[in-house]
């Protein structure tokens, strides 16, 4: 009687210490999220702007966690590298900077989380972003985490979403942004607290960035031609007086190649010549001249880029002048405007 009175007794211990180590969540699994684009950074942006949309993924379900009553699964997230001493405002989080390998370039993590019940009977749904993770101490990702007051074991699907996005947190330079890993998450339980696996989060492709290398001081040319006798104008070819000289101001690096090109409608008068512009119709308008563009005696022709200088560095003031152009043999008198797009491009 003694020797069966022992079996049971061991039975029952085996049976307990068993129950009492149950709780357990599978290894966490490596994922992916994608960058892509090309994005152009002013010279003279401020730290704080953003240059892309966000980039999101979802992965539901991530990981699987059992449970015992009494306990609860958990998921942590922890960033790969600590954040720079900047932060910005996105979306109404304050989030911390992360850097690139693009100098002044720079980008800013948001996660959310979710749980479920087995077989999806029962979900918390996505939670809202939150501004995790903010260093490579681990954190509880949102929503994640369920207390099971049950009488039951139970299991727990857990989901992770990441967003990322990119920012100017410095002087940038040009080039191109790879990530690679950027985050590490595991999930565990309150009364089984070790880490079952890590997995990695990381970037996959590359976003191009092109930093300016020059930056305008005013953005606006209003050229006022006055008054101008139709009598002037005796035939095709004939032009005014240049108007007084607009100036555009240009802050550049050192080194920087400045070019020019003129977007605008062509006369039609002069198919051939893409140097005249059209006048902007009204009921008032002068007919049989348009207009051109100069820097210094040159006309600048529609589409066509040209160079105009390499800047030694520093403030630079590029000069234009407008005229107009009689198109036909016969010039009304009328009100003659013209609108078109200077762009300053440089490399």
């Amino acid at each position: 009687m003694a020797k069966l009175i022992n079996a049971i007794m061991v039975m029952v211990l085996a049976l307990f210490s068993w129950h009492a180590n149950a709780s357990y969540c599978n290894p966490s699994p490596s994922t992916t999220i994608s960058i892509s684009g090309n994005y152009t950074v002013q010279r003279d942006a401020p730290s704080g702007t953003l240059l892309s949309s966000w980039f999101t993924a979802d992965w539901w379900p991530y990981t699987w966690c059992a449970t015992d009553p009494g306990d609860g699964p958990w998921f942590h997230i922890a960033a790969s590298k600590n954040p720079t001493a900047m932060t910005t405002s996105v979306d109404g989080l304050t989030l911390p900077v992360y850097a690139t390998n693009v100098a002044g370039i720079g980008y800013v993590i948001k996660t959310r989380g979710g749980m479920s019940w087995d077989n999806y009977q029962w979900t918390t749904g996505w939670s809202d972003y939150a501004a995790i993770p903010t260093s490579t101490a681990y954190q509880d990702v949102p929503n994640s985490g369920y207390w099971n007051a049950g009488v039951v074991s139970q299991g727990y699907y857990s989901g992770l979403g990441i967003a990322i996005r990119l920012v100017k947190y410095d002087v940038t330079d040009s080039g191109v942004v790879t990530l690679g890993n950027i985050a590490t998450s595991y999930a565990n339980t309150n009364n089984n607290p070790s880490n079952p696996g890590t997995g990695t989060i990381s970037v996959v492709g590359s976003a191009n960035i092109t930093t300016l290398a020059c930056s305008l001081t005013n953005t606006t040319l209003a050229f006022d031609m006055g008054n101008v006798q139709t009598s002037i104008f005796t035939a095709v070819g004939t032009v005014s007086e240049k108007s007084p000289e607009q100036h555009v101001g240009l802050n550049c690096d050192s080194n920087a190649n400045i070019n020019v090109t003129l977007t605008g409608t062509q006369n039609p008068d002069m198919a051939n010549d893409p140097s005249i512009l059209a006048l902007s119709t009204s009921e008032k308008s002068s007919t049989g001249i348009g207009v051109q563009i100069l820097y210094g005696e040159t006309p600048l022709k529609l589409n066509q880029i040209i160079p105009v200088k390499t800047s030694p560095g520093g403030t630079e003031s590029l000069s234009f002048t407008s005229r107009y152009y009689q198109t036909k043999s016969t010039v009304t008198a009328g009100v003659a405007n013209a609108v078109a797009v200077l762009n300053i491009s440089y490399q």
